[in-house]
């Protein structure tokens, strides 16, 4: 028997795109069942009339169905409520201004039938460009009960591990043994998400050939999101993540989130000096003398600096050496 597989479409002020998504949703090819969700997040556009619309003249084997939020949570709520709704062996999220490919759910399964043990067959993505490329990087199709390479793969900070939720089909068991949802109340949730996936993941198989298009939209949550909620949300990220610093990666962690840290926080930290002074004694502490020397030496620059319009190149020249001297 074919695994059911629950599809998870978040929908808030959509209705340019979402009748997009539930078409490549239904042209799937898959033979086996499948149960698509959709999360009525209480936007103010037509986007849910279009979803009723599409379901009522929906003919396929596809069951299609609309859980409403009696208020807008977000992003992070809305996945959460549709897993939790969710009967299906695997969850696939999907973003309701993307696209999946006609044979994306058939090639996540073939992989499954070959790597039975998978906790998470990762697809690949269609870049849209040569500057915004967010497939995954990986040249082996299968790692099994092997968490050091995945961690040590997801700690890279040339970041060739998908951090994204959507187009990954995820083993519904190993989100609930792990507690695994969202956090919510924040943008930016995939960072948080998949850092502790990463921990507990044990299994992953690669699909090489593309699975997912990503689009680029003017009025996503991404694009759309002011840099005080981008400050806020990244602040509880990372608040999170460093408190859960564990060995044998500590040094790897500490290396990658202190790189975060200095790649967002390149502007005004004013608001966030007890956070980073919390790195800094991180660093201190275990001796990672470069990365002191440069975190602290960005630190003061921006203080410095804030008025001078070379302030971004210099504070760019040290994020460069700080990647470099963390190469050795």
């Amino acid at each position: 028997m074919e695994p059911l597989i629950s599809i998870i479409v978040p929908v808030f002020n959509v209705e340019n795109y979402i009748k997009r998504c539930l078409l490549s949703i239904a042209s799937q090819s898959y033979k086996g069942p499948i149960e698509c969700i959709i999360v009525d997040d209480c936007g103010y556009d037509n986007s849910i009339r279009i979803c009723t619309d599409f379901i009522s003249n929906y003919n396929g084997e596809i069951h299609f169905s609309i859980i409403h939020h009696q208020q807008n949570k977000g992003l992070a709520a809305a996945r959460n409520t549709g897993t939790l709704h969710s009967k299906g062996e695997y969850i696939y999220y999907i973003d309701s201004d993307d696209e999946i490919t006609s044979n994306c759910i058939t090639l996540l399964v073939d992989a499954l039938e070959h790597h039975p043990n998978a906790e998470i067959i990762q697809g690949n993505i269609k870049a849209l460009n040569d500057s915004y490329n967010i497939s995954h990087h990986i040249t082996i199709d299968y790692i099994e009960d092997n968490n050091p390479w995945v961690r040590k793969q997801f700690y890279n900070i040339r970041d060739i591990f998908p951090v994204n939720a959507w187009n990954k089909l995820i083993k519904r068991e190993f989100i609930f043994q792990n507690k695994l949802f969202f956090m919510e109340g924040i943008i930016h949730e995939d960072q948080q998400w998949m850092y502790h996936v990463t921990k507990v993941l044990q299994s992953i198989a690669f699909v090489f050939e593309p699975t997912y298009i990503h689009y680029i939209t003017p009025n996503s949550i991404m694009s759309s999101l002011s840099q005080k909620r981008s400050d806020e949300s990244w602040l509880k990220i990372l608040e999170d993540i460093y408190k859960n610093f564990d060995e044998p990666f500590y040094k790897e962690q500490l290396i990658k989130y202190t790189n975060y840290l200095l790649c967002h926080y390149n502007r005004d930290l004013s608001g966030y000096k007890e956070l980073y002074k919390s790195y800094l004694l991180l660093l201190k502490k275990n001796r990672f003398y470069a990365n002191y020397f440069c975190t602290i030496l960005s630190f003061r620059l921006l203080d410095l600096t804030k008025k001078e319009k070379k302030r971004y190149r210099i504070i760019s020249i040290f994020q460069k050496l700080f990647l470099l001297i963390n190469r050795f």
